[in-house]
């Protein structure tokens, strides 16, 4: 997406559409650099934006000669894209946009509209270096919603967001768009009812909750995130969740997810993982003191375990056994 340039030494890039015309004002952003060894990503010592000028060129200082930095490029009517590997002073540093498709639809309930629904778009294929992060918007007051200039031919993750919750689920789902210039109708979508998911949150020593502490449900596979509020006890609900593999933790400095709860993320350690397909209730425990964590050696035996986890219900602490009569 993105033209690299040179400190002291100059080489512009152009921004072209599929016709081959310039592009105005495309804005153009490094996000990864290329090393002697592997890539920075985020982080990339160049000048951090430019904008490419009415006849589609651009160019930016960078720290070196020769640097190779990758970029993401925005314009108006154009899909965002990421660039292929850029090379200071090259003269065949060009990006084509592309203007991409448009994704539309209906959010109902109960045969009605459903207006101002929360929505997300992402790519599926969200790996560093190809991941243009998350597009979201509302529907309108006829439940219709129209996302424009989505990147053609590309596998897309939908949902309803869970800022949603008590409004109806709307599960994740893929979708695949067309060619540029087209348009993917996915007709009415019905609002589920979804699950329940209530609970309680304890310290495993007995102690109290710090106040203020809250519990972060999100989704395993997109950048979906609510807090559910504890009260005084420790108890949470959370309404019209969505059948997605979840994740269930807290951020509190002094307290971590403990790993005797029965879903416990083994692999990234970000709490409980597993799934919420109908109205259940379980108890979270946290552990006293920062977390250790040891990460494993994914083997086939145990990734084929961490794959059956994230498809079970979410589970929290084991329940007491009973005690056995004398």
């Amino acid at each position: 997406l993105v033209e690299n340039v040179i400190v002291g030494e100059r080489g512009p890039g152009v921004v072209r559409d599929a016709a081959g015309r310039p592009v105005a004002r495309a804005k153009i952003e490094p996000v990864a650099q290329k090393l002697e060894r592997g890539v920075r990503y985020g982080a990339v010592e160049a000048d951090p934006l430019a904008v490419s000028a009415t006849d589609g060129t651009f160019e930016f200082a960078v720290h070196e000669p020769g640097m190779v930095v990758q970029a993401e490029l925005q314009a108006s009517g154009f899909a965002k894209c990421a660039s292929g590997w850029l090379t200071a002073g090259a003269e065949d540093n060009v990006v084509v946009l592309r203007t991409g498709v448009t994704l539309t639809g209906r959010v109902e309930r109960d045969g009605q509209p459903v207006a101002g629904h929360a929505l997300g778009l992402t790519l599926e294929n969200q790996r560093a270096g190809t991941n243009l992060g998350t597009t979201s918007m509302a529907s309108d007051a006829t439940g219709r919603f129209t996302f424009v200039n989505v990147p053609a031919e590309e596998s897309h993750l939908f949902y309803g967001a869970l800022s949603n919750l008590r409004k109806g689920a709307l599960a994740l789902r893929t979708v695949t768009t067309g060619a540029d210039d087209t348009t993917l109708d996915l007709g009415v979508l019905t609002l589920e009812r979804g699950a329940t998911l209530t609970g309680r949150v304890l310290v495993s020593d007995g102690s109290a909750l710090p106040e203020g502490a809250g519990l972060l449900l999100s989704r395993d596979a997109v950048d979906d995130t609510i807090v559910l509020a504890l009260a005084a006890d420790g108890s949470f609900r959370a309404e019209s969740v969505p059948p997605d593999v979840l994740t269930l933790g807290v951020r509190l400095r002094n307290h971590h997810v403990s790993k005797t709860n029965a879903s416990y993320d083994f692999v990234n350690h970000q709490g409980l993982i597993g799934s919420v397909r109908e109205d259940l209730r379980l108890e979270l425990e946290l552990d006293p003191g920062p977390m250790s964590r040891e990460d494993p050696q994914l083997c086939p035996e145990l990734w084929k375990r961490y794959e059956e986890l994230r498809s079970s219900p979410l589970r929290g602490r084991p329940a007491a056994e009973p005690s056995t009569p004398r």
